[in-house]
């Protein structure tokens, strides 16, 4: 199964071993457009649905925060954040925990 979108590509991975289960793989770089990514949670949560309990591994590029930050002086949009959750909330997705900083470039 290959699902392929201007905002979002999936790919069904089979197990590489007896004890490995078949899981779904998404790569999603959101529009900076609001009305265009509004088209995207409509695809990840159709894309939610279709693939039932199975595991769901979603790598994304966003330009959204889950909490209303502000980052470097600049107010975020509340109703940008909210659609994001909602989004994530309906697709039962969680974030993976991390331990190191929390964004992966540095300086210096």
């Amino acid at each position: 199964m290959l699902v392929k979108e201007d905002q979002h590509i999936m790919k069904k991975v089979d197990g590489a071993g007896k004890n490995c289960d078949d899981f779904m793989l998404s790569a999603v770089c959101g529009s900076n457009n609001r009305g265009i990514r509004m088209q995207l949670w409509v695809s990840l949560r159709q894309a939610g649905q279709n693939i039932g309990c199975m595991i769901w591994l979603v790598g994304e590029y966003f330009n959204i925060r889950v909490v209303s930050e502000s980052v470097d002086g600049g107010q975020p949009e509340v109703g940008v954040i909210d659609e994001f959750n909602c989004c994530v909330r309906d697709c039962e997705l969680v974030e993976h925990p991390h331990t190191s900083s929390q964004f992966f470039w540095c300086r210096n």
